[in-house]
């Protein structure tokens, strides 16, 4: 059996996550990666949807996910992570990076990122 990574990448979204007033006001852009291991055999062989985990259906739930405001892009991350686990169980491991651009307070600073990684997925996909 194979292990076929899966990478969603730069889902651009904008919202008001944060815990500064200015954050809740005005909102920023935000830009997230999606990486998820599923065993592809069938689909490898198949060429059909109905054997793999289809990533526009993960990508929905990741945006449904993320419009449910939080404080801490941490706690974002988490519960992306475990919004596609608990509706796709065949996803073995997955991996997700967000990037808040802009972000107040910092000065002149591009974007902060967090990421959280199950098994080591963005190591061996760099």
């Amino acid at each position: 059996m194979s292990n076929t990574t899966i990478k969603i990448s730069e889902i651009k979204l904008w919202g008001h996550h944060g815990c500064l007033p200015s954050e809740l006001l005005q909102g920023t852009n935000y830009i997230i990666d999606f990486y998820y291991q599923v065993e592809n055999d069938e689909a490898e062989i198949s060429d059909s949807l109905l054997h793999t985990v289809d990533y526009s259906e993960v990508t929905a739930v990741i945006v449904n996910t993320f419009n449910n405001r939080v404080n801490l892009i941490e706690h974002l991350a988490r519960n992306i992570i475990e919004a596609v686990k608990n509706k796709f169980p065949t996803i073995k491991n997955s991996a997700v990076v967000i990037k808040k651009m802009q972000p107040p307070a910092c000065g002149n600073v591009s974007y902060v990122s967090v990421s959280i990684d199950d098994n080591h997925i963005l190591l061996q996909n760099s």
